[in-house]
């Protein structure tokens, strides 16, 4: 799954891996074993039954499928997979179970560029990993930013980052705004 939702960076590629580990399964994970699409269709089917109401089997339109089969070499060809100029948003968000998403965001400072890799659940930073090309004293102070912001309910993120700023740690450049921008937390808290 993590191949085919296109993430940019391998860091980025490691935290959604881990995260839909620990928060997802596969049938081959708990039983041991693959099963053929034959045996697992018709339970599916009665399943979704039971949420969805009584189904009706039906085929794809013919029409439905020429148009795929005649737009398909379009969007599988190399060209159009690998297009340059395309540019990747300034950052990322993918759900991978319930409430639990692992976001990437990036953010230009006038002191540098910030980027910030989270897991967060149910509205909590369950994991921070900041980083960038910008200075902090003491300097440990980004490790322990990190570590403030763990756990912690990202409408909270305001109120921990101006706290933090008070103790006596510097960024030059970088403002509590900047740090709000990077986490998705700008007008929160």
């Amino acid at each position: 799954m993590v191949r085919v939702l296109r993430v940019p960076d391998q860091k980025y590629r490691d935290k959604v891996f881990q995260s839909m580990r620990e928060n997802l399964s596969t049938l081959r994970r708990e039983t041991g074993r693959d099963f053929p699409w034959a045996e697992m269709a018709g339970p599916l089917a009665r399943r979704f039954a039971e949420v969805l109401g009584p189904l009706e089997a039906a085929e794809v339109p013919a029409a439905v499928r020429a148009e795929a089969l005649r737009l398909a070499p379009g969007f599988l060809a190399e060209e159009w997979l690998f297009k340059k100029g395309r540019r990747l948003p300034a950052g990322r968000d993918v759900r991978i179970a319930g409430e639990v998403n692992v976001l990437q965001r990036v953010h230009k400072a006038p002191g540098g560029f910030l980027r910030a890799t989270l897991v967060l659940k149910a509205g909590l930073l369950e994991q921070v990993s900041l980083s960038g090309d910008f200075f902090c004293y003491p300097l440990d102070a980004l490790e322990r930013l990190e570590g403030r912001l763990t756990g912690a309910p990202l409408e909270k993120a305001a109120e921990l980052l101006e706290a933090f700023y008070a103790g006596g740690v510097e960024f030059p450049g970088v403002a509590v705004a900047d740090w709000l921008e990077v986490l998705g937390a700008k007008g929160r808290g």
